[in-house]
């Protein structure tokens, strides 16, 4: 004896309903171990951090007249090496920024050079230590 195509649906249903139920209980339990990201604060031409890390974040903050650029390199003391991002805002806008879905990796740590008077940013990354610990890895 066949299905109805109610009973069908019915039974869909109820196993899309289980899956979510275990998806939803999966993500409440394990949220205590996804890693978080750690604000620099507001800074300019300095390192940000001296390690390898996940950049996530950047926002760039003007004086209000003049443009402003972030550029962010892939080094622990200097603005040389491998360009991570390179973000420019008009300085009428105050700020701008952009976030990272998907991190960029930072092999050697990241550095931040900033262009504009009055120009500062803040930067946001997850360290390599907080994956490992937090993800195993």
């Amino acid at each position: 004896m066949g299905l109805s195509n109610r009973n069908a649906s019915i039974i869909i249903a109820c196993m899309v309903l289980l899956g979510l139920l275990i998806f939803t209980g999966f993500v409440v339990q394990d949220a205590s171990k996804f890693p978080v990201a750690t604000s620099s604060g507001e800074m300019t031409n300095q390192a940000v951090i001296a390690e390898a890390a996940f950049l996530t974040g950047v926002l760039v903050i003007t004086d209000g007249t003049n443009t402003g650029k972030a550029i962010l390199h892939d080094n622990a003391s200097s603005g040389a090496g491998t360009v991570l991002a390179e973000i420019s805002v008009n300085g009428g806008n105050h700020y701008g920024g952009r976030d990272w879905i998907i991190p960029v990796t930072a092999s050697n740590g990241i550095y931040l050079t900033t262009t504009g008077t009055g120009t500062t940013c803040i930067v946001e990354y997850i360290t390599r230590t907080d994956m490992s610990v937090t993800w195993g890895r």
